[in-house]
């Protein structure tokens, strides 16, 4: 469990460490940011039922109202909510939960090799972990399948099939 905290505080911290960086060198949206973060913002301002839809936009709603949800948590501790910056924090959740979700399932599949190294390797894989410091919806999408995967394995499948609902909504 220690070595499963120290790489989590290790992940965190490199991830905080690099959202911070690329918030300097990229501090207005990056391709595709463009239509997620103006969309988050209406959320934001007008509300979950309010907001107008963005017909641009592919990606289903998931993604805001949880950013939704988020940012209202981190309007009690900050006047600064729907930034760009706190909306791609929230990648930086979705990775730590992604990497412990990830320990959990190669805990019980992998015998002889250590899964918290293992789960630490795939979560810092380029292709997913490029989008950590962005507002993009790959984590989140990747977090949510693991976690369906997860209670699928367990055998709670109403469980695993309500989180696969949140993931593709």
């Amino acid at each position: 469990m220690q070595h499963v905290l120290t790489c989590l505080l290790a992940l965190a911290g490199t991830s905080v460490w690099i959202s911070t960086r690329v918030n300097k060198i990229v501090p207005t949206v990056y391709m595709d940011e463009y239509f997620h973060v103006r969309q988050a913002q209406r959320y934001c301002a007008d509300g979950l039922l309010k907001a107008e839809w963005d017909d641009k936009i592919t990606t289903l709603p998931g993604l805001y109202i949880i950013s939704l949800i988020y940012e209202n948590i981190l309007g009690v501790f900050t006047d600064r909510v729907c930034t760009i910056e706190t909306l791609r924090s929230i990648n930086i959740v979705f990775v730590c939960f992604t990497f412990v979700t990830l320990v959990s399932i190669l805990a019980r599949s992998m015998r002889d090799v250590q899964p918290i190294y293992k789960a630490l390797q795939l979560t810092t894989l380029p292709v997913m972990f490029f989008f950590t410091p962005l507002y993009y919806t790959d984590i989140g999408s990747a977090l949510f399948l693991l976690v369906s995967f997860s209670l699928a394995r367990r055998e709670r499948f109403t469980m695993s099939a309500i989180v696969r609902y949140v993931q593709t909504y």
